[in-house]
């Protein structure tokens, strides 16, 4: 194993670096099987998270599950509803990731990233227009469910 670990090491020239929400996420989204626009509304949910400071309060990991999560419950098929897509969502990564359904830090960050989505337009800055495009699905177009937005700003199990 260490031979391998040099090799890993020598490859990376002795610069590892730690893992940032983007490479949790990467996991999570593939673990999840999500779609393409799944993947650029967790992505554009991370992104907007660089832009609120105290977002670096929390791990990494914490705040990967929560973008990912509240993508899911966005980014929502016909007929189905916000809540059953996030507990979910929720539910399947909580054997892989470990984070417990409805953690309250996860559920922070769930409502301060769905905060920043929602003023995001107001803003209008770069990554909300990158986001508006067709390229990346118009993903920044979305609506967040206001039954949503009062239950993850009340702080209820959903």
């Amino acid at each position: 194993i260490c031979v391998l670990e040099r090799v890993v090491l020598n490859t990376l020239s002795y610069q590892v670096t730690f893992p940032t929400p983007l490479t949790f996420a990467t996991y999570l989204l593939v673990h999840l099987h999500a779609s393409p626009s799944t993947i650029n509304l967790t992505h554009y949910l991370l992104e907007l998270s660089v832009l609120y400071v105290h977002n670096r309060l929390y791990p990494s990991d914490v705040v990967a599950h929560a973008a990912t999560c509240l993508a899911f419950a966005v980014d929502l098929g016909a007929n189905t509803s916000s809540y059953k897509s996030l507990v979910e969502a929720e539910c399947r990564l909580a054997l892989f990731c470990g984070i417990e359904v409805a953690a309250k830090t996860n559920r922070d960050v769930m409502r301060t990233l769905a905060d920043l989505f929602i003023v995001a337009p107001a803003e209008d800055h770069v990554i909300h227009r990158e986001y508006s495009s067709s390229r990346r699905h118009a993903v920044a177009l979305r609506q967040i469910d206001i039954s949503l937005q009062k239950a993850l700003k009340m702080n209820v199990a959903l």
